[in-house]
């Protein structure tokens, strides 16, 4: 039997939002216990302390009914044929007592393995990461990063090698960033100020008729402007050349680009640092890399080696080789990693001082370039793939 969609979308999510005194980090003085209190800080700001007598008794209560069902859903899955309900159960209901861990947390990090639960505070969920750098992030020069038409420019400025935006779509009106209209390539779409993926479009370029396509019928260059013009007219597009994977990346793709998210970090005043680091890899049809819309993401270690691929919505399950091409993932050398990750680290010395930024980079037969620079990067895709918690890095 599968847990209902809409009790997981209602409760799997759920976590205590206020500081309670059994929370294993309630009284720690280590870096992750700090930071996970100031995370429900940055949640409920406000009247605190009555939530916090209020959910001290009905927080374990309520987690009973929702550890029930999630332990249900845990066996009837078989994500772990040696465990039974009561162990499921019980590994549950302590993980969201004691650590304040929602089910979705429990199961994407793969907690209810025997042993893992000793790790449960070094891991940072999704919302805690949000606010921690949210906040962390809170300066203006963050707004001219995050936005990717700036970013590109300072990129430019800076003498580091970035995608080429050939044209940008400001309030219906297009200007052309390269002389004589499109060139006559493979092009791609998307919104300037959103995330995820949402609103990107692959154009593919055909010589005979000089026209593209996304799929859904071909368009010159005038009746491409239109089209995108068209789909919301009060936001803002960018069109930039298509990137191809170089030979070794191709290796990891079904056709699509694929990108490294390198997390750096830096002080003021100091040289950035390198926190962590992943590989997205598409699969089937995608044309975006995106860890939430299905593809695959592998932990990378200090050495380059990728660890373990999995996808989000198999909770963590390894996956050996790429669906699509065969290739075996973990063990392999990424080759290029070193190069990348000197970009990531140049590109946070040279354009901003945000303190902690989240490059998306590409490996491509022209050379290793910036794709965009996200101030507000996730941590599922640098966590979930192997059960690496942040947490380790910063104890």
């Amino acid at each position: 039997m599968v847990m209902d969609k809409s009790f997981i979308e209602r409760r799997f999510w759920h976590n205590c939002t206020v500081w309670l005194p059994f929370q294993s980090f309630a009284f720690r003085d280590d870096p992750n216990s700090r930071l996970h209190r100031m995370a429900l800080r940055l949640m409920r700001p406000k009247r605190r302390a009555l939530k916090s007598i209020f959910y001290s008794i009905v927080w374990p209560i309520r987690s009973v009914r929702i550890a029930s069902h999630a332990s249900k859903e845990l066996c009837a899955q078989k994500r772990e044929p040696g465990i039974s309900r009561m162990r499921a159960f019980c590994t549950i209901w302590w993980a969201m007592v004691r650590h304040n861990l929602s089910v979705q947390s429990i199961f994407r990090y793969r907690l209810w393995m025997p042993g893992a639960l000793r790790q449960a505070d070094d891991f940072f969920q999704h919302y805690e990461l949000v606010k921690l750098v949210e906040w962390l992030n809170s300066v203006p020069e963050a707004n001219e990063l995050q936005d990717k038409i700036q970013f590109e420019a300072m990129a430019r400025k800076a003498g580091l090698p970035a995608a080429q935006i050939v044209a940008t779509i400001i309030n219906q009106s297009i200007a052309f960033q390269v002389p004589s209209g499109f060139p006559q390539q493979d092009l791609f779409s998307k919104a300037n100020n959103k995330y995820g993926g949402e609103g990107c479009q692959l154009w593919r370029f055909d010589r005979a008729s000089k026209t593209w396509s996304n799929g859904n019928g071909a368009k010159n260059q005038q009746e491409l402007i239109a089209s995108l013009v068209g789909e919301s007219p009060e936001a803002s597009f960018l069109i930039q050349r298509s990137y191809q994977n170089n030979a070794f990346m191709g290796k990891l793709s079904s056709g699509a680009l694929c990108t490294i998210r390198i997390v750096t970090s830096k002080l003021p005043g100091k040289h950035p640092k390198f926190f962590r680091s992943a590989v997205l890899m598409p699969v089937g049809g995608q044309v975006v890399d995106n860890f939430a819309k299905g593809s695959l993401a592998a932990g990378i270690d200090d050495t380059g080696h990728l660890i373990q691929a999995t996808k989000l919505a198999d909770h963590g399950a390894p996956i050996d080789k790429h669906p699509d091409t065969g290739q075996i993932i973990a063990g392999l050398k990424l080759e290029g990693w070193e190069e990348a990750v000197d970009l990531a680290l140049a590109a946070h010395a040279k354009i901003t001082d945000v303190p902690t930024v989240g490059w998306d980079v590409a490996l491509t037969p022209e050379g290793t370039i910036l794709l965009e620079a996200n101030v507000g990067w996730g941590g599922n895709v640098l966590q979930i793939p192997g059960s690496r918690p942040l947490g380790r890095a910063f104890s």
